[in-house]
């Protein structure tokens, strides 16, 4: 008899699907053939919560601490430091300005699950940034404290690579993000292919580490 994938450890950094909200596409993890080997999770920003708490229809999981959701295609983006360039003796030598570009937009494709949550909640953090009637910050209050900093909207995002065995075995921590575009629907139910979409954010810093 073949053996058996073992389960992730208990202490395994990725949330089990029981634990977290928003786990909305569950999509064959141990299925190595499939495409979605990586999860991305995202903290949702307090100013986002009032709103999906006052929907007619709870959001799958009814935890509105973060949305996790499998993602079959990412791309970390180039990351470079400065250089300065001193013309010296007809030549040109090259030196470390030990600085960095600010770090491009980041895309993701995603599975849109049969209920629209992962969809709609990327849709209302959008909609917080500006209004999609009054185009203004939060227009409509639900957070009083809030301002329209980056703290208000902003989170962290982090991405897990897993193997075959479904276990983690690197993590990207996007640092400062918050989505900026919401791609289109890719919808065809004359067809049997699950709904897709994708969708691109921005953050200030990203931190590598190896689980």
């Amino acid at each position: 008899m073949p053996n058996t994938p073992s389960k992730p450890d208990i202490n395994c950094p990725v949330p089990a699907p029981e634990n977290t909200g928003f786990f909305t596409s569950q999509q064959s993890q141990l299925n190595v053939t499939r495409q979605d080997k990586f999860i991305l999770v995202m903290t949702i920003p307090d100013i986002l919560k009032p709103i999906l708490k006052k929907e007619n229809r709870v959001c799958n999981g009814g935890n509105l601490e973060r949305l996790e959701m499998s993602i079959w295609g990412f791309v970390v983006p180039e990351l470079q430091i400065n250089k300065i360039q001193i013309p010296y003796s007809g030549q040109t030598l090259k030196f470390s300005g030990h600085s960095r570009p600010s770090v491009p937009t980041v895309s993701v494709n995603y599975t849109v699950d049969n209920r629209f949550d992962n969809y709609y909640i990327l849709y209302k953090w959008l909609d917080i940034q500006n209004d999609e009637i009054y185009s203004q910050f939060d227009y409509k209050g639900m957070n009083p404290e809030s301002s329209g900093h980056l703290c208000d909207y902003a989170t962290t995002f982090t991405v897990y690579a897993i193997d075959e065995y479904n276990k983690p075995t690197a993590k990207w921590d996007y640092i400062g993000a918050f989505p900026t575009i919401l791609g289109a629907v890719n919808a065809n139910y004359r067809d049997s292919k699950e709904m897709e979409s994708t969708f691109s954010f921005d953050c200030s810093q990203i931190k590598m580490s190896l689980l």
